[in-house]
This record gives C-alpha cells, structure tokens and sequence, in this order.
C-alpha cells in the first residue's frame, strides 16, 4: 500500500502528499476505528470478547479496501457484533469535516483517490452535472438543450417535478449563466425557509 502512495507522489499534475499523515476517529467508531487524511483506514488496538469466552488483543493494522458497485473503495467496521460497510472517502470527509447531508465529491474524479484535501462536499445537482456524460446532451451546461425549430439555446429548470422555461438565447453559455442563476436564487431561498423553521 505504501509503495502506492509514493507512485501516486510520482504522477505529474497531482497535488502532492501532505508531509504528515493525520489521523482522527471515526464517528460513532471512537476506540475502535481511526481514518487518515490520506484515505487509509485502520483498527486500533483492543481488548475483545472471544466467541469460546475470554478475550483476546486485537492489534492495530491497516484496513484492506474492497470495492463498492460504483467502484468506490469500501471497509467493513464492526462493533459490539454489528458489522457495516462504508465507502472511504465518505469517512475522510466525516471524520475531517464533519457529517453533512450533502455528497462527497472527488475533485480529479478519481474514485480510488481518497485523499482529504481531493475531497469536498457538494449538492445532489452539482455532483451530477459534475459527472453528467457531455457527449450525450446537446450542451455541456446542465438544464440547456439546443432547440432545432427555433435554432436557439433553451434553458429549463425543474421545481418539484414541474419544468419551469427560462427563455431562449442563441449563446449556449448565456442560457448556462441564466440557468445557475435560478439555481443559486432557488437554493438562497429553500435554505432561508429551512433556517426559519
């Protein structure tokens, strides 16, 4: 595993390893389980019960990684008999910024690269149209498709399932701009009503 981490430090435009590598807890797996800013996760040393009575140490050690359906690297945490599985980047970003409802977004968009500082927490929409393949729609803005009969840029956006039209623009990028400024409007005002509940 060490040897990976050095050939990742080799890779040209990649950010660098921080000079330390900082550990913390896991939430809720505090004594049990500890995640580092690199993306590793390891077991901490402890006494447990013995399933033919007594107890036996368990030792450190570094967790091995599987993989999830997406391809996400996953561990598997146990405690007080109870096993779970979780992704990694998603234990970095808890255990370093703290639980969120929000999604936990690679910024190179490589899902293997776990490292805290590659991480962010992003909306639902923003880590699609992160994601959003550009060679299957008709722009690269999400929310924009070209209009043939009219030969214009539409900009749509959808409240609760209803398709809102924001107009038609013959720049592309226009349409995107009118586009993210309905987004930031909408999302202002759904958190100034949650903050006021």
């Amino acid at each position: 595993m060490l040897e990976e981490w050095k050939s990742l430090s080799k890779i040209k435009d990649m950010c660098f390893l921080p000079m330390q590598e900082e550990w913390k807890d896991i939430p809720n797996y505090k004594d049990f389980y500890q995640v580092s800013n690199y993306g590793r996760v390891k077991s901490l040393s402890r006494i447990v019960k013995h399933s033919l009575g007594g107890s036996k140490i368990v030792n450190s050690r570094i967790l091995k990684n599987g993989k999830d359906f997406g391809g996400y690297p996953t561990v598997s945490l146990s405690r007080n008999g109870s096993q779970r599985s979780f992704t990694v980047h998603k234990l970095v970003m808890r255990s370093f910024c703290g639980e969120s409802e929000l999604h936990v977004d690679h910024l190179n968009e490589v899902k293997t690269y776990n490292l805290l500082y590659n991480l962010e927490y992003v909306t639902h929409r923003e880590n699609i149209s992160r994601r959003q393949d550009k060679t299957k729609t008709s722009s690269k803005y999400i929310g924009v498709s070209w209009n043939k009969e009219i030969e214009k840029w539409g900009a749509f956006f959808r409240i609760n399932g209803k398709l809102k039209y924001l107009g038609s623009f013959t720049n592309e990028e226009e349409a995107g701009r009118v586009y993210q400024e309905r987004l930031k409007v909408y999302l202002e005002t759904k958190l100034k009503v949650i903050n006021n509940t």
